[in-house]
């Protein structure tokens, strides 16, 4: 770890160095014309949305808009050459989804998803870093940016989750976060082989963003950014549904077996209205490996709950405000 540390500072150093090395070059060449960098603070406003297991890619052409969450943005960008600017940003925005919402109880691809009955609330906290490069060339000096400027988005960033849900009202219809209740078996053993269920998921995530945007020139000073991007993820628990049910006697409480398995609650927890009863005829009752009742094909050991293969990912639309803090930033010189 202590090599790879070295490797990268040495990297970074040398990339440094090679930028000023090129923008000290123009200086001296040009010495009427002030350095292409400068600082920009930026604040932002945008929405949040999400694709997973309880809102699949292949069910819609966009995402439900029904489930689409503010989000906020604050950040410092560095303008590093003619195309070039780079950005690290503070943001917070959150997710929802429910199978009560997003999912027919009638349709034959959707009513399974329907059949399980999850929800889920989660409330991202994000640092990025993240490079916007220019598909026009600006000019040298900042009052003469190009007045639009479409840009591709690539960076990477680390964020803090925790999925919520609400409980069924018999342990008080509150909202309580999910991953403590293991309710995949994450971290446990299965009772009856000491086989493994899994590793428990982390609150803390990297992602990879992924985008585009269109840049406005508003004054000498002002631009508004406008940009969609993806969260290429490594994690299949933003929603805290992934693979298969666990035993429900591996579980470690009660609670946790009520939000694991929420197939035969009368009502949608979330917003209080009542299950189509119609679902039920569709697989049968039978019970599950504890002896209570649940629709056939949910709940035991083995039995599908996710898509394990298909990680999670978030989409990311902002629009934010950048003012020029300086101008002519003079670089180093180095003897």
């Amino acid at each position: 770890m202590n090599k790879l540390l070295k490797g990268v500072c040495i990297a970074f150093l040398l990339l440094f160095s090679a930028e000023q090395g090129i923008a000290q070059s123009f200086w001296h060449q040009k010495p009427k014309i002030k350095d292409i960098g400068y600082y920009a603070f930026d604040a932002g406003i945008g929405v949040m949305n999400y694709f997973g297991d309880l809102n699949p890619l292949t069910q819609y052409v966009s995402t439900d808009i029904t489930a689409t969450r503010p989000g906020f943005s604050i950040g410092m960008m560095r303008k590093m050459s003619s195309r070039l600017h780079v950005r690290a940003a503070l943001s917070w925005g959150r997710l929802t989804a429910s199978d009560f919402k997003a999912a027919d109880s009638q349709h034959p691809r959707h009513r399974y998803r329907y059949m399980r009955n999850a929800h889920f609330r989660n409330d991202i906290y994000e640092l990025s870093v993240m490079g916007y490069y220019d598909l026009r060339k600006s000019e040298f000096v900042y009052y003469k940016r190009a007045n639009a400027t479409p840009y591709l988005v690539l960076g990477i960033a680390g964020f803090y989750h925790n999925p919520i849900a609400k409980t069924p009202e018999e342990f008080g219809n509150r909202w309580t976060a999910l991953r403590p209740l293991r309710t995949e078996g994450q971290g446990l053993k299965r009772a009856s082989d000491g086989t493994s269920y899994g590793k428990i998921y982390s609150n803390f995530q990297v992602a990879i963003p992924v985008g585009a945007g269109l840049k406005f020139k508003l004054n000498d000073r002002w631009d508004l950014w406008f940009d969609v991007s993806y969260r290429i993820l490594f994690t299949d628990y933003i929603d805290d549904v992934s693979g298969n049910y666990a035993n429900p006697n591996d579980l470690t409480s009660d609670l946790s077996r009520a939000m694991a398995n929420r197939t035969m609650e009368a009502t949608d927890a979330k917003t209080g209205k009542d299950r189509d009863e119609r679902i039920l005829d569709v697989n049968g009752v039978i019970a599950d490996q504890r002896g209570n009742p649940t629709i056939n094909g949910f709940g035991n050991d083995g039995d599908k709950r996710g898509e394990v293969n298909n990680v999670d990912i978030y989409i990311v639309t902002n629009i934010h405000l950048s003012y020029i803090l300086n101008v002519g930033l003079k670089c180093p010189k180095f003897r």
